[in-house]
């Protein structure tokens, strides 16, 4: 018989597990056949349940493992019976909330927006007292939401997504004036070819954005709702406490702005140049002429979202890499990294991004199709 998570974990479970949960609704415990034949099965533990974003590096010298026959499933594209509160062959007081489907029904659209992205987006269709719209870019991000419980509130949904750190765009009825890229792009700091950065480098870095937020709380802004690296960077430069009042004060400029049901609204784009000084951008020169590499304390925003650490919002083991980064920052033993680098010091676990992407579909088919979420 599938043995299954209760719906409220009891205390003792560890914060992977709750994680888990929260992201992905209750999960099989089993060891029973995979779906896909010489897979490793391995118990769900507070170690293994990492497994299944992809938290095991490629060069441990492991075999793939996959947790049980949910894992597996997934990973194959099927949503499994049995194993998660979005089946509908669930044993029904095991299903995900009635109450949380009609609140969905009622307060959420499927919206396209091809400025802000090449997927379906999410988008909560009550406004608050500003008639600010708030959207969501990852499905799963909806159904945490509602399994949280969170009001029905902009603010209570907007600080939701900002201590899980999910992406999301806010969108403004009013807007500044555009201001010229040219005055608006910060300097990249220039470095030569000998330069040994240390811990005091990095200090100053932190001063810079620190300094770049409160004259521009719009980039602030911008960097809270990327989710990801950005916001964690964010976070710890400004600390989440702010992080709601960054949103009332910054209003985005007149360069990006969608149409929603005839009217603009305009949200927060940075260019490229700031976010590269956002991570903690250097250029340094190659030796080749005038060729110079970029450098940053932390990875590119396209190269975080590209990893398999990306799985749409802060989990335990995002967390736990950044504080050993900062730790080797501080130890003197981390260093900026050019782009290649970054992006093979992310490879972890190629089945994570596989996983991630089954899952995130098969949470859109179910908010438009069980949910009955209406297009915008």
């Amino acid at each position: 018989m599938t043995s299954l998570m209760p719906a409220t974990l009891p205390k003792t479970n560890p914060l992977p597990l709750e994680f888990l949960y929260r992201r992905y609704g209750y999960l099989s415990i089993d060891i029973g056949p995979a779906a896909t034949p010489n897979l490793t099965i391995i118990p769900l533990s507070a170690q293994s349940s990492y497994r299944t974003v992809g938290l095991v590096p490629e060069d441990s010298g492991e075999d793939v493992k996959h947790l049980n026959h949910f894992i597996s499933s997934t990973l194959s594209g099927q949503i499994p019976n049995d194993h998660c509160d979005l089946s509908k062959t669930s044993p029904p007081e095991k299903m995900f909330q009635q109450s949380y489907k009609q609140s969905i029904h009622h307060t959420v659209a499927f919206s396209e927006f091809p400025e802000l992205s090449e997927d379906v987006l999410f988008t909560f269709t009550s406004t608050d007292s500003n008639s600010r719209m708030l959207v969501v870019h990852d499905p799963l991000t909806i159904l945490e939401v509602a399994r949280a419980g969170t009001a029905l509130k902009l603010e209570a949904q907007l600080n939701y997504l900002l201590l899980s750190g999910s992406r999301f765009t806010l969108l403004y009825p009013r807007t500044w004036p555009l201001v010229p890229p040219s005055s608006n792009i910060p300097a990249i700091p220039f470095r030569d070819a000998a330069w040994e950065p240390d811990q005091e480098d990095f200090r100053a870095y932190m001063l810079r954005v620190r300094t770049l937020f409160h004259e521009r709380p719009h980039i602030a802004a911008a960097a809270f709702s990327r989710g990801g690296i950005a916001s964690r960077i964010a976070r710890e430069v400004l600390g989440i406490e702010g992080s709601l009042d960054t949103f009332r004060d910054a209003h985005p400029d007149q360069g990006s702005s969608v149409i929603v049901r005839g009217k603009s609204l305009w949200y927060h784009k940075l260019h490229e140049g700031e976010w590269f000084y956002l991570v903690g951008g250097y250029e340094v020169p190659t030796g080749n002429g005038d060729q110079k590499r970029g450098m940053s304390w932390w990875p590119k925003v396209s190269i975080w979202e590209a990893s398999n650490l990306n799985v749409g919002c802060w989990t335990p083991l995002c967390e736990r890499w950044f504080q050993k980064r900062l730790q080797g920052i501080k130890d003197g033993t981390a260093r900026p990294y050019s782009a290649p680098v970054w992006s093979k010091n992310l490879r972890y676990e190629k089945h994570s991004k596989d996983f991630f992407r089954n899952w995130k579909n098969i949470g859109r088919d179910y908010l438009i199709n069980e949910c009955s979420i209406e297009k915008m």
